[in-house]
């Protein structure tokens, strides 16, 4: 006669399959993703033991957190967004002001005025002070020779 233990039914865990990441999302994003729902799926058995839907959950969760967009605050920022965070992105001219405009994959739509480029050289102190401070949000040292001031503002925008 056969042991206890051989007639009882197997208690093995079915085999995890993990769901196919987005297909918008870049190689490397899709990876990400992947790990994220990995370890967030491990986490969730610890968290939901007897519960297999609370796991599935939590980890897409956390898998899709990947999914959110920052919001671009001008058209430089559109410019910094992931192809695969982006639907549209386009330029047009808006009552004689180009625009960048922008659709994100959540769904938000953005515009911003695409400022025109500025000649620095061509201002003189004052002007170059008001434009930093209005601009680029920082306080220039009207005592500060004007290349110092050009140079300040470059590596501000640069940023």
């Amino acid at each position: 006669m056969g042991s206890a233990a051989s007639t009882l039914p197997s208690k093995t865990a079915p085999a995890v399959v993990t769901p196919a990441p987005p297909a918008h999302l870049s190689e490397t994003a899709q990876k990400q993703w992947t790990a994220l729902y990995t370890k967030a799926l491990a986490q969730a058995k610890l968290d939901y033991p007897d519960n297999p839907g609370a796991q599935r959950t939590a980890a897409l969760r956390a898998a899709n957190a990947i999914l959110a967009v920052p919001a671009p605050t001008c058209a430089a920022d559109i410019d910094k967004l992931e192809p695969w965070q982006v639907l549209l992105r386009s330029t047009r001219t808006v009552k004689g002001v180009q625009v960048s405009l922008c659709v994100t994959t959540d769904g938000r739509k953005y515009s911003f005025p695409i400022a025109a480029p500025v000649d620095l050289p061509a201002m003189n102190k004052a002007q170059l002070v008001t434009h930093a401070l209005e601009v680029h949000g920082i306080e220039l040292d009207p005592n500060l020779k004007k290349d110092e001031m050009i140079a300040a503002i470059a590596e501000k925008a640069s940023k």
